[in-house]
């Protein structure tokens, strides 16, 4: 009778051994699956990560290579907006020497000029083409 009761409390423990095992395999699993959806998880984010950073230095790229293309545009006009400067300073500088030596060419007037038409006086009378006749005739008249 005793061994029966052992044997019963060692099938009785088994049972609960076993059935505490299960558990332990069906947490086991339950974790591991959790961790596999984690990974993958994880996986998919880091890959959407990659491609939103690739895309970024690719925008980031396009962008610096703009900005060197309107640097070396903004250098060449400077250049050339300098070079224009020193051109109008050698023209000015030319157009001063030329009215200096203008200047010390002209006579100074001996007389001074013939007065201009008194604005109190008539005009002129204009000319009639019909009724204005040469002086000589011409040849052949």
């Amino acid at each position: 009778a005793s061994l029966e009761k052992e044997i019963q409390d060692l099938r009785i423990r088994m049972n609960a051994s076993t059935e505490q095992t299960a558990r332990a395999r069906e947490q086991q699993q339950r974790d591991l699956e959790a961790i596999t959806q984690t990974r993958q998880d994880a996986e998919g984010r880091l890959h959407s990560a990659r491609a939103a950073l690739e895309e970024q230095l690719a925008e980031e790229d396009k962008l610096r290579l703009e900005a060197e293309d309107r640097a070396r545009v903004l250098a060449a006009a400077k250049d050339a907006a300098q070079q224009d400067f020193r051109d109008l300073e050698a023209l000015r500088e030319e157009l001063a020497r030329a009215e200096a030596q203008a200047a010390s060419r002209q006579p100074t007037p001996a007389s001074p000029s013939p007065p201009l038409p008194d604005a109190t006086s008539p005009p002129p009378a204009p000319s009639d083409p019909q009724h204005d006749e040469p002086d000589h005739p011409s040849p052949g008249e």
